[in-house]
């Protein structure tokens, strides 16, 4: 508000200036587009030629030249009066060496656009000065300044991506600011690409059944000539036909196609044969524990058991028996001997879902087994070795949990050897359809139905939405639209049916710092206190979620 206050005073102002551009207006005046350390962006008449009397000399309006200016300020007007000028710093080299007056002309235009409506902003002024100073008296190695400018420029206009988010790999969604794991998927993108999809089909389909018919009527006459020779064998195929139906030919689990799923199991396939314990990051729904069953299928033990263990649903007081098991009489109720997860899992995989919800006391006994390689079931006097494969997962970010004392770190490196990160569902494009399709089968088997897919109307509406529920999620509604569909395919009502419990929202961003503090406390409230489901709505991670409430104290 001082800023604007300042402005609109009528005033006869001194300050340091950057020419942006310069437009004829007569036949020696001249429009003049400024960005002034004191008055923000400001637009300035001027009389400009080369005499040598003239009172403003051409040479001094070129493209981010640095002056000192006195401009005639008057509220009522949106040209002011330039009243002098000269120069602020004269360049030694920016003026006549080639490669730089490229990168000056191109950073003149780009600088035109991005301060537009800028007010004062004297950080921002300073930036651009101290980097054109640099850029002057730089001989060598410049080639890449305009592309580091043009990043370092996108902190000051309110558009700047998380540094400490990035990860080796990492792609940068430019529309929401943010590094990912994968290829960004926007819906609106793929719907194009369904819609042509369905187009082409439709296409392919009518050409397919023209050139079917004319081979039919060709071959006509070979398939008469031969009816009664394969009749019996005829009869003998479809016997056997019936013994293998369908249903039975629907896998269990589904890879995928996309960039982030190749990217997954690429991973997946270096660690698996390895010894190395593995980490998998993820939020819930995301196909975790088929990973390390992947995993498990793909390593030298892949004869041998692989045991999972939900770790948050283990109360704190059976820990120890569930982890390493009792001899009977061990406790009330130990009426006989129980093998625990490590002894059940020996000689393969030990599978530790939901590791981030474990007791800090129970996390202390399992990094003793797995120091020692040694159980006692509680009980008993006798300690049996083991030898298995970890592999653990979680939604939680373990690293901050350790950094906040309730996750012991020498734990959290035994556990962490080599480390997954799971994509979310809305992260792995087109693959959502074959998802779709193949929980359908599995309805159809389970349910006793005979739906063939979803219609075009049903295929946008589940492109369209986020499935913050991820794999978990699309599997209940799938279900559900399976066993509510009347005809051979989903449509958008049946969907609609089985969506009926979500409440879509449009993620908001954070780009707004004027009003980030309300965005995160509505996000907060519409995920009912779930920092990682208001994470997805704000379209952050959970760890710029966290730095934004500590700035804010929320």
């Amino acid at each position: 508000m001082l800023d604007f206050l300042y402005f609109c005073t009528d005033m006869l102002t001194k300050t340091q200036a950057l020419v942006l551009k310069m437009v004829k207006y007569g036949d020696n005046k001249f429009i003049i587009d400024l960005f002034t350390e004191e008055l923000g962006r400001v637009s300035v008449v001027a009389s400009i030629s080369n005499s040598p009397k003239a009172r403003f000399r051409r040479s001094f309006f070129q493209p981010l030249t640095l002056l000192d200016i006195e401009i005639d300020v008057r509220q009522t007007k949106n040209l002011q009066s330039l009243k002098s000028a000269s120069l602020a710093f004269p360049y030694s080299s920016m003026m006549i060496d080639p490669s730089k007056m490229c990168i000056v002309m191109f950073l003149s235009e780009f600088l035109c656009a991005v301060t537009r409506d800028e007010q004062r902003n004297t950080l921002l002024y300073n930036y651009i000065r101290s980097s054109l100073e640099w850029l002057d008296g730089k001989e060598e190695h410049i080639s890449n300044f305009h592309l580091v400018f043009m990043m370092r420029l996108a902190k000051f206009v309110g558009f700047s991506p998380n540094i400490e988010d990035y990860t080796e790999g990492c792609c940068f969604d430019l529309r929401s600011g943010t590094f990912c794991m994968a290829k960004p998927f926007h819906p609106d993108i793929l719907l194009d690409k369904i819609k042509e999809a369905i187009k082409n089909q439709k296409n392919s389909a009518s050409a397919a059944s023209s050139e079917a018919h004319a081979t039919a009527v060709k071959s006509q006459q070979a398939d008469s000539a031969s009816v009664n020779q394969t009749q019996n064998t005829s009869t003998s195929a479809d016997k056997n036909a019936k013994v293998a139906s369908p249903a039975g030919d629907v896998p269990k689990y589904l890879e995928g196609e996309s960039e982030a799923s190749r990217k997954l199991y690429s991973f997946v396939s270096l660690v698996a044969p390895t010894p190395m314990s593995v980490l998998i990051l993820g939020a819930s729904g995301t196909g975790k524990e088929y990973v390390a069953r992947r995993i498990h299928e793909l390593s030298q033990r892949a004869g041998k058991p692989f045991f999972a263990l939900d770790c948050g649903a283990i109360p704190k007081d059976v820990a120890a028996s569930e982890f390493f098991g009792h001899v009977k009489g061990a406790f009330t109720g130990a009426d006989q001997d129980k093998k625990g997860a490590f002894e059940m899992a020996n000689g393969g995989t030990l599978f530790l879902d939901e590791m981030g919800n474990l007791n800090y006391e129970v996390q202390v006994q399992l990094l003793r087994a797995l120091q020692e390689r040694k159980i006692r079931p509680v009980g008993s006097t006798k300690e049996i070795d083991i030898d298995i494969r970890l592999v653990c997962a979680t939604n939680e970010n373990l690293a901050q949990r350790v950094a906040e004392g309730n996750f012991r770190e020498d734990l959290y490196h035994r556990v962490n050897e080599f480390t997954i990160y799971m994509p979310e569902l809305k992260d792995r494009g087109a693959d959502i359809f074959l998802f779709a399709d193949l929980f359908i089968k599995h309805a159809n088997k389970e349910l006793n139905r005979n739906v063939e897919g979803l219609d075009s109307k049903a295929k946008e509406r589940i492109a369209a939405y986020n499935w913050p529920g991820n794999l978990r999620e699309l599997n209940n509604v799938m279900k559900r639209a399976t066993l509510l569909a009347t005809g051979r395919y989903i449509g958008v009502t049946e969907l609609e049916q089985s969506m009926a419990h979500i409440q879509p929202q449009a993620p908001t961003t954070l780009h707004d710092e004027e009003t980030e503090l309300q965005r995160i406390e509505a996000a907060l409230k519409a995920a009912g206190g779930n920092k990682s489901k208001a994470a997805q709505l704000l379209a952050v991670d959970r760890k710029t979620l966290y730095n934004k409430m500590k700035k804010y104290g929320i």
